[in-house]
């Protein structure tokens, strides 16, 4: 089967899209003919056997790592013709992805579209730069985004979201009467069943203590990592007489105000920020295996591939009580409320000190993460897609 990918998300960009298509697509490649089609990078980093197509961009000017490109472009229109894809799967909602369902429209291409981000979330909107007079938090604003992509949607043959809460969601705005499919991205769980680095190794590497609460994602403002170090503040861990230190991995625009925060509650020494780690390493290092928790008070995950990636390596979790992060929450560690900084703290402290709760609750992580295998992913993609595949060609 010729499948063609269109997505706006790509390297040098880290976030659960590009990790999801990174992850998904040298396994679909291994049965199916794949090709990708995206902006230029320097860092494609796939297989030979993927096929890809790059088109030019620019920055958008209020946050210059969403790039834009023309819709219309002539490398991606002459690129269909030429491969006569079966399926057209479109993973954002971007120029790029535009491209894609316009031409799945013209040459009359099933269509497979998955909903990835709440862009219309408060929080997103501030941290791609809707802050002027507070435009963020305007219903109006919200409203009209989310009547843009319930037009963009409605163009796909089906839907896919990945997990039960974000299609119920999407339901309410893009109409009941659309074809849905949820499926769970996914992650590789043998990737995390045996570190390539010692404890020592990783420790000196990364300038980590032998205790710590992980967090590995975007550094913005919809992912509240500001709740979260004033909630390792409150749990007073790092006072232990082996302190405990909350590690932050990624990058992002809210990494130098979060080091200010650290630095304003006389915690910087604690609080270590690692930069950015090449997803596969972090996989491999242990960073996860090694964690008391993995910590996230973010409000916004429609899935939360980090949390499954945690759960794959053995990790308690500390979540709040959000959107997918309470569907993917099985007992396996602490769930708060949303902003509740106390309750968030004091489940950081229970789980610091209470070693045998901690070494339960991250076996029930393990079988839980065993659901989520990226193989059982791209099985029911390949349903989805042979399933429309063949209607298409009764139609004919």
């Amino acid at each position: 089967m010729r499948i063609a990918v269109f997505t706006d998300a790509w390297s040098p960009q880290v976030n659960g899209v590009v990790t999801h298509l990174r992850e998904t697509l040298p396994l679909l490649a291994h049965s199916h003919d794949v090709h990708l089609f995206t902006f230029r990078s320097q860092d494609m980093d796939l297989p030979e056997s993927i096929k890809t197509y790059t088109v030019g961009s620019i920055p958008s000017r209020v946050y210059p790592e969403v790039r834009v490109t023309n819709p219309f472009s002539t490398v991606c229109s002459r690129a269909v013709m030429d491969i006569k894809p079966d399926i057209i799967h479109v993973h954002t909602p971007g120029t790029v992805g535009a491209s894609g369902v316009m031409l799945a429209q013209r040459f009359h291409i099933p269509l497979v579209m998955t909903f990835h981000t709440y862009l219309a979330d408060p929080e997103y909107l501030r941290t791609i730069g809707f802050t002027w007079f507070g435009l963020y938090k305007s219903s109006l604003l919200q409203g009209a985004i989310w009547g843009w992509m319930g037009w963009f949607y409605n163009k796909a043959d089906i839907i896919i979201s990945p997990s039960q809460t974000t299609q119920d969601d999407i339901k309410q705005h893009f109409g009941a009467l659309l074809t849905y499919k949820v499926i769970s991205p996914g992650v590789v769980l043998e990737k995390f069943h045996k570190p390539d680095m010692t404890e020592k190794e990783m420790c000196d590497t990364y300038g980590l203590k032998q205790r710590y609460f992980l967090y590995a994602g975007r550094l913005s403002k919809e992912k509240n990592i500001d709740e979260l170090i004033h909630a390792f503040f409150d749990s007073k861990v790092w006072q232990d007489y082996e302190p405990v230190s909350l590690v932050i991995v990624g990058s992002g625009p809210q990494e130098k105000a979060l080091r200010r925060e650290a630095s304003r509650l006389a915690i910087e020494h604690h609080v270590i920020f690692t930069g950015l780690i090449p997803h596969r390493k972090l996989q491999s290092s242990g960073m996860y295996n090694r964690a008391i928790a993995f910590v996230s008070m973010s409000t916004s995950e429609t899935y939360g591939l980090t949390f499954v990636e945690a759960m794959a390596a053995g990790t308690p979790l500390i979540v709040v009580r959000a959107k997918a992060a309470a569907e993917i929450f099985d007992n396996n560690g602490k769930l708060c409320s949303p902003h509740d900084i106390t309750g968030f703290g004091g489940a950081m402290s229970m789980l610091a000190h209470d070693h045998e709760l901690k070494a339960k609750m991250g076996t029930q992580s393990l079988h839980i993460a065993e659901k989520h295998s990226v193989k059982e992913c791209v099985n029911k993609l390949e349903e989805v897609y042979k399933s429309l595949s063949s209607q298409q060609e009764h139609l004919h």
